[in-house]
């Protein structure tokens, strides 16, 4: 059993498209209600496959008791759902994606926010840009295409890791190994003296190691963009499915981080 939590399926970005009419039992002046239509594009999304429930909340000036819903991923990736919301200014729209509960939703994954004013008869475009809540480890692109014999690159983000000087993090590989580690480069988010080491098995079965080569006091940072990954295709065409696991904090493994996954495509 796998010590960490694994999140399968990975997408980028999503787009959200909420259909919301004018409410008149929540707004303080009903001639202010109208039809009103709402697109939301959602960026910042890891993964959102396996998330069974997705909760829209809207709150703001005249609407007295919160306006929640849940909103549905259709086969097309879209979100979709149907909300009676009041025109009015300084909307507050709210989106939490939870994990599945066996009886009620698990806890928050991703939230994300923005405030629009809503008017009748109008289009609205919001951008929300949801970002993890709970501890986790994600490989972005989720999804990439890629000819056989070439080059392409894994980004390792970290979100809501605390107190670390230390990180090793297991990317593990199914059903093909037709793919090479080429170099691990530092993220973005990285400075000062931290060093890369990486090595891979017959299965793929590949450790990252981020530790500090000297001795200092800072603690590599909560959240950010940890590492380039730079891989080869070798010369089989197939589908790569890895995920993240196994994560050493301080030499001390988590069971508390959550695991992204991705998906190549080699042709």
């Amino acid at each position: 059993m796998r010590a960490n939590r694994i999140i399968k399926g990975l997408l980028i970005s999503l787009i959200v498209t909420a259909f919301l009419i004018g409410c008149a039992k929540q707004v303080t002046n009903p001639n202010n209600s109208g039809p009103v239509t709402i697109q939301m594009k959602i960026a910042g999304v890891s993964d959102i496959q396996a998330v069974g429930y997705i909760q829209l909340t809207i709150t703001g000036p005249g609407i007295d008791t919160p306006i929640i819903d849940t909103l549905i991923k259709d086969t097309t990736g879209y979100l979709i759902g149907r909300i009676e919301v009041p025109a009015g200014r300084d909307r507050k729209f709210v989106l939490e994606v939870r994990q599945f509960g066996e009886v009620a939703p698990g806890e928050v994954l991703y939230r994300g926010e923005t405030t629009a004013d809503v008017v009748p008869d109008a289009e609205i475009k919001l951008d929300i840009k949801l970002v993890p809540v709970v501890p986790m480890i994600t490989l972005s692109p989720h999804y990439i295409e890629v000819p056989i014999l070439n080059n392409f690159a894994l980004d390792v983000y970290v979100y809501n890791v605390d107190s670390m000087s230390s990180l090793r993090i297991g990317i593990y590989n199914y059903y093909n190994s037709n793919v090479t580690i080429d170099s691990i480069r530092p993220g973005i988010d990285i400075s000062g003296n931290i060093g890369f080491d990486y090595a891979s098995g017959g299965t793929y079965e590949t450790d990252l190691y981020y530790s500090w080569i000297v001795n200092v006091s800072s603690l590599l940072p909560r959240s950010g963009h940890y590492a380039t990954v730079y891989c080869s295709t070798l010369r089989t065409p197939g589908t790569i499915y890895l995920y993240t696991g196994n994560f050493y904090v301080n030499d001390s493994i988590n069971y508390y981080i959550y695991a992204g996954s991705g998906e190549i495509y080699i042709y």
